[in-house]
């Protein structure tokens, strides 16, 4: 069955859209394909042809290397993660975040399993930046992005010195953005790692100060 680009859940809900109502009474779906298995196998050998190797790390380190290296900054095979944002992400970071507050966490849910790894999205974003029209939901924009499968403070934090030592890079050491705000859970490795990485104190010196 060739899907061309539409992706097979959605080819699956158009076929299922095309049927008339008496031949979803009958069950007839006959050229719909109901095995949710067969469309997974058509999605996982469609993401396959666009990997570069069969083994999903290397082939990001490909990607880097020939187009993405100004988007994926780090890649690491023990602990898995990769850490992605752009230049645009940090100066939009430098010039919003005296005034306006950022959010961070993680999904509640995984984002892909490899084998026995399971891996979870963490972004830092902020509310659109775009004047959006009366009553519209703005979506919000994210300025630097985690996936990995190490949840400790050690890799969050890494993630945000990778952010902020590129934004040393850009403005200079001593010319550098302190949040006037992060909202997040109540996650501690979260909570830790900003203190960390941008207020340069300890959990222990922040409630003693406080």
């Amino acid at each position: 069955m060739n899907c061309g680009k539409a992706c097979p859940s959605r080819l699956h809900t158009e076929r299922l859209g095309k049927l008339d109502e008496h031949t979803l009474a009958s069950g007839n779906l006959t050229g719909v394909c109901v095995d949710g298995s067969v469309f997974k196998q058509i999605s996982y050998e469609g993401r396959r042809q666009l990997q570069s190797d069969k083994d999903l790390l290397t082939s990001l380190l490909l990607k880097k290397q020939d187009s993405l290296n100004n988007y994926i900054r780090q890649i690491s095979a023990s602990p898995s993660y990769v850490v992605s944002f752009t230049d645009a992400g940090v100066r939009l970071f430098h010039e919003l975040a005296k005034t306006v507050p950022l959010h961070w966490d993680a999904t509640g849910s995984v984002t892909w399993k490899d084998g026995n790894k399971e891996y979870l999205y963490y972004a830092i974003v902020f509310p659109n930046p775009t004047r959006q029209e009366e009553g519209e939901k703005s979506c919000p924009c994210p300025i630097a992005e985690l996936i990995s499968t190490n949840q400790s403070e050690p890799t969050i934090s890494n993630w945000l010195q990778l952010f902020r030592y590129r934004e040393k890079s850009i403005y200079r050491f001593r010319n550098l953005t302190t949040p006037c705000l992060i909202s997040s859970d109540r996650s501690l490795p979260l909570l830790v790692s900003s203190l960390k990485v941008f207020s340069g104190e300890t959990m222990k010196q922040y409630l003693e100060r406080s």
